[in-house]
């Protein structure tokens, strides 16, 4: 139900910023799917120096995924070649391992349940329609199968279109 509700959002921000130009940055990153996962961030404008939207992330093999939402703001304008700052914040799953179960003789995938806040710094550089940003931070995440707390670097790298 939750993927469902997610893929809604998003065709639903999609379709509420096609109206006018430059009102939403569609990203991914190329690089996810050879570790298995698939990404997909929108960044919808909020005003002349800040854009926020939904991201997802979804293993392509196993049962995890992470939506949230992401804040951004340029100090050179909106969608702006230059400096940008992003605070986000996700809730998702992730397989923590496989359990073998005695009775029934079969494998199973033992799920972990996580949280994130994290803040990122990085660069944008645009050509027309065409974006990449890169950008480094730290993450603070939640995982509730050995109740722990885990401070993670944040790599960022993103390919998008402006629309």
């Amino acid at each position: 139900m939750s993927h469902r509700l997610v893929i809604a959002a998003f065709a639903l921000t999609l379709v509420s910023a096609a109206a006018s130009a430059d009102t939403l940055n569609i990203r991914t990153n190329p690089f996810m799917v050879f570790g298995s996962f698939v990404n997909l961030e929108l960044d919808v404008r909020a005003g002349n120096q800040q854009s926020i939207g939904p991201m997802l992330r979804a293993s392509v093999v196993d049962p995890e995924f992470e939506a949230g939402l992401r804040y951004t703001y340029y100090e050179q304008g909106v969608f702006q070649p230059g400096w940008m700052l992003s605070v986000y914040a996700v809730g998702g799953q992730e397989v923590a391992g496989r359990v073998y179960d005695p009775v029934t003789f079969e494998e199973s995938d033992e799920l972990d349940w996580l949280a994130r806040v994290g803040v990122n710094q990085g660069y944008m550089w645009r050509w027309d329609t065409f974006n990449l940003g890169v950008g480094l931070g730290a993450a603070l995440g939640y995982y509730n199968s050995d109740e722990r707390l885990a401070v993670q670097s944040d790599l960022h790298f993103s390919i998008g279109w402006v629309r």
